[in-house]
């Protein structure tokens, strides 16, 4: 069986000494064909040994995470993140469902994190996960692009296109503003951890709502009127909660906390 090639990019001599054990000690499939300390040196690794998984420390600059995702999209390499504060990064990772570990990490995880990438070399939608990351890091305004699993596809789409989610049999179903929807075999409590703090909050057990896209709360009946003539019952103790997040959305509109 051919083995599986693996670069790692990392300047701290610690964590590629415990990167390269954990990897020897558990992945014989794997062949670790080098360390890089930048990412120019990194750029002439690829090209010479054309890994299929990529370990970096994400704490990198903007332009050197572009020019590095360029790379390795332009290649199909799989990548497993390390960072320890690049919040901008950690953010589009998160958005863009790329693994990802933070310093100082549990050896478990990296051993799962390298798991998943190995899985994501059959993956062929993998290149829809680093688009909607590169758009991530480019913006300078707040991370926006989302990665949403469909059954057959893998999409990206703008938060604020959501009205809300719903958690269904099976997975999650997305509400657009368009007034379409999209099944995803991901449960929604995978998706409230990304978005809830951009303004989602759960109204009620089963649904997750973007709070920029109500149109008035109704105290007295407990209802809440969405976008699109949705409407959704809310728990009552969380009305402070949602009338406070209706303030603060960038389409706030005081006349819409109606009692």
């Amino acid at each position: 069986m051919k083995k599986i090639k693996l670069l790692l990019i990392e300047a701290n001599d610690f964590y590629k000494n415990v990167i390269e054990e954990v990897v020897a000690s558990n992945f014989h499939e794997i062949d670790f064909v080098a360390t890089a300390k930048d990412i120019s040196s990194a750029v002439g690794f690829v090209n010479r040994h054309d890994p299929q998984i990529l370990i970096l420390d994400a704490d990198l600059n903007k332009n050197d995470a572009l020019n590095i995702l360029h790379l390795m999209q332009d290649k199909g390499i799989r990548m497993v993140f390390i960072s320890s504060y690049s919040e901008h990064i950690i953010e589009s990772l998160k958005f863009s469902f790329v693994d990802f570990i933070f310093k100082p990490f549990d050896v478990i995880e990296l051993i799962v994190a390298i798991d998943d990438a190995i899985a994501e070399i059959e993956d062929e939608f993998y290149n829809v996960k680093i688009e909607a990351l590169m758009e991530n890091i480019i913006s300078d305004d707040e991370v926006d692009k989302l990665v949403v699993k469909g059954k057959t596809d893998t999409r990206i789409i703008s938060i604020h296109e959501i009205i809300e989610a719903r958690s269904v049999e099976g997975g999650t179903y997305f509400i657009f503003f368009d007034n379409s929807g999209l099944f995803s075999p991901i449960p929604l409590r995978r998706y409230e951890l990304i978005l809830r703090g951009h303004g989602f909050v759960r109204c009620n057990p089963r649904t997750l709502i973007n709070s920029s896209r109500v149109e008035f709360i109704d105290e007295e009946r407990g209802f809440l009127y969405m976008g699109n003539n949705l409407y959704e019952k809310f728990e009552r103790r969380k009305g402070d909660v949602l009338k406070q997040l209706i303030r603060e959305s960038s389409h706030s509109d005081v006349s819409r906390l109606h009692a």
